[in-house]
């Protein structure tokens, strides 16, 4: 499937297909969507009778996705992880629920990052030759027949009627053109956009940590995803990305999330993964009152 789109910034183009996938090893298809989208939020799919009276709503333990999982970091990223998780818990937004004992493979995958990135797991061009800048898309596959059998077991344990499963992890945003006299930005999330430096070329992607997850039924079926970006790497200067030089977030940047990365322009001056991870839960359950801006 192609859809045109253009350089300028565009209010929302969505173009949503349906695939399904064939895991190696495993007789169950598992479906997927993909979405086309150019400005946040970045979130897709319907909503659930959370507001009714008695809807119970749990949610998984906080884990890293399937790109960002390495050994090596684990101790840095484990830190970010526990915080999440108590954040989480001392809202009481939901409940906790036990974690499913399988490898991260086989849970649901939300992406949320441009279609040439290495490892994005995009099944055919969105966009066509013709277009100078590949488009964000945000994609989501449902987990393994096995997972989602282990998350309704869980879910009819607990007596809940809905699971948030959340993760964070590394991915690529694309810096946009705010106006036509050049201004440009990188839109991480929910109003919330970092002003770019109008030298800084288009067709560079810019390294963000984000915490991308899912809401889902008792049957442990994606019901709606998305995602939101917590910080940014600097992005290239003009002579920097002439030699292809790319900034990256340091091992000191995701450590510093816990306690000294805060968000400014923000009454407060919070946290900035607390504000990220409250947005993308207020985006999942559709609680306007719940997000932060």
């Amino acid at each position: 499937m192609k859809c045109k789109i253009g350089s300028a910034n565009i209010l929302c183009l969505l173009t949503v297909c349906s695939m399904w996938i064939i895991p190696l090893g495993c007789a169950h298809f598992r479906s997927s969507t993909q979405v086309v989208l150019d400005k946040p939020p970045y979130v897709h799919g319907r909503g659930m009778e959370i507001e009714s009276q008695g809807f119970k709503l749990g949610h998984l333990p906080v884990v890293m996705d399937r790109r960002s999982e390495d050994p090596r970091t684990k101790e840095t990223w484990d830190a970010l992880l526990s915080a999440m998780g108590q954040f989480l818990e001392d809202k009481g937004w939901s409940a906790p629920l036990d974690p499913i004992d399988m490898p991260i493979k086989e849970a649901p995958d939300i992406f949320v990052g441009h279609e040439d990135m290495f490892d994005a797991p995009i099944s055919g061009a969105s966009y066509s030759d013709d277009d100078e800048i590949p488009p964000m898309v945000l994609y989501a596959l449902n987990g393994s027949e096995s997972w989602k059998a282990r998350a309704s077991e869980i879910a009819e344990a607990s007596g809940v009627d809905g699971i948030l499963f959340l993760t964070v992890g590394l991915t690529e945003y694309l810096i946009r053109q705010k106006t036509i006299l050049g201004k440009k930005e990188l839109a991480l999330g929910t109003g919330y956009s970092v002003p770019v430096k109008w030298l800084t070329s288009l067709e560079d992607p810019i390294d963000v940590l984000h915490v991308a997850g899912a809401l889902l039924d008792r049957t442990g079926k994606i019901i709606r995803f998305g995602a939101e970006g917590i910080v940014s790497a600097e992005p290239a200067s003009f002579f920097e990305s002439i030699i292809s030089l790319r900034n990256s977030i340091s091992d000191e940047t995701i450590r510093m999330l816990i306690t000294d990365k805060r968000r400014e322009d923000l009454d407060g001056n919070p946290l900035s993964y607390r504000v990220a991870f409250q947005n993308l839960i207020a985006q999942l359950l559709q609680r306007q009152s719940l997000i932060i801006k």
